[in-house]
């Protein structure tokens, strides 16, 4: 029963060159249909969007001193890769 859920066997599949073409074709298919295209995708946040964000996040919720400490290291990096000053 196992071995339904898994597709054919691969033996069974490369029996005559027609199967092994029409299973490269379904597989070539399938990875089409499923990576999204360049209009679909969503652009990346710029890095002081994200840095906006990580220090919003930090101000707002219950973190250690070192929790913080650890977060304001991060986001001075993102700053220093930016280009900006340091506060």
């Amino acid at each position: 029963m196992a071995a339904v859920m898994f597709g054919p066997k691969l033996t069974t599949v490369f029996v005559n060159r027609w199967r092994a073409l029409w299973f490269s074709a379904s597989m070539l298919l399938l990875a089409y249909c499923t990576v999204p295209g360049e209009e679909d995708a969503s652009p990346p946040a710029s890095v002081s969007e994200a840095t906006a964000a990580i220090a919003a996040q930090a101000e707002s919720s219950d973190l250690t001193k070192e929790q913080r400490a650890q977060i304001a290291g991060i986001v001075d990096g993102l700053n220093q890769i930016e280009g900006k000053p340091r506060n």
